[in-house]
């Protein structure tokens, strides 16, 4: 992979990422990079800019959140086009209450059910998207971005049997697991809202969202 560039410029910081390589080689890579100059960035505003190939939104969203949590913000980029977000390989049928994907997902797959749950019977891999208007519950590691309440619904839950450094939104309150302090321990977990945070909890065996 070709090496992350950090450009100043009078209006923030320029982040050139590349156009090729694995996500997680490119998280790590950026991590290194903020741990290495650690404070030196803080309050930084920030564009991340990728030739010719954009990223799916919600991997650069993922990425604008690891950042945000070295203290960098976020700046509009208007001369930027947006992110173009990668044709699902799969969609449930309009009117499906619970959905059960059988397979897991790997990076740049998305899959989404307005109407209701999501059930995964895999791991969800870090690059990849998982959205419902109701609960989502992994039946594998959870890496990815996992989106449940997606139409405002702060009842909705994500469990996982592993939280590793997923982006866990409910209701649009994001959390980044990998943050210090921010993720559970190893193993099940579920995830809520609780005064308007996202708080995780042990899932005792037999148990599911409820």
């Amino acid at each position: 992979m070709s090496e992350v560039q950090i450009k100043g410029t009078r209006h923030g910081l320029v982040i050139y990422l590349p156009t090729t390589g694995d996500f997680d080689e490119l998280k790590d890579i950026l991590c290194q990079k903020m741990e290495s100059a650690k404070g030196f960035f803080q309050g930084a505003r920030f564009i991340l800019r990728r030739e010719k190939a954009s990223l799916p939104i919600h991997q650069q969203q993922e990425l604008e959140l690891l950042l945000t949590g070295y203290g960098l913000v976020p700046a509009p980029a208007p001369d930027v086009a947006p992110p173009c977000r990668p044709s699902r390989p799969k969609s449930p049928p309009t009117g499906d209450r619970t959905h059960i994907l059988w397979k897991g997902l790997r990076s740049g797959q998305e899959v989404r059910n307005d109407l209701g749950h999501l059930v995964i019977m895999g791991d969800i891999h870090s690059g990849a998207l998982v959205e419902a208007g109701g609960h989502v519950l992994v039946l594998g590691d959870c890496a990815g971005t996992v989106r449940a309440g997606i139409h405002g619904n702060r009842q909705a839950k994500v469990v996982s049997l592993d939280f590793r450094g997923a982006v866990v939104s409910i209701a649009g309150i994001h959390l980044l697991t990998s943050e210090p302090g921010s993720g559970p321990e190893p193993g099940p977990h579920q995830a809520a809202l609780r005064d308007g945070k996202i708080v995780f909890s042990p899932v005792p065996a037999g148990k599911a969202a409820e």
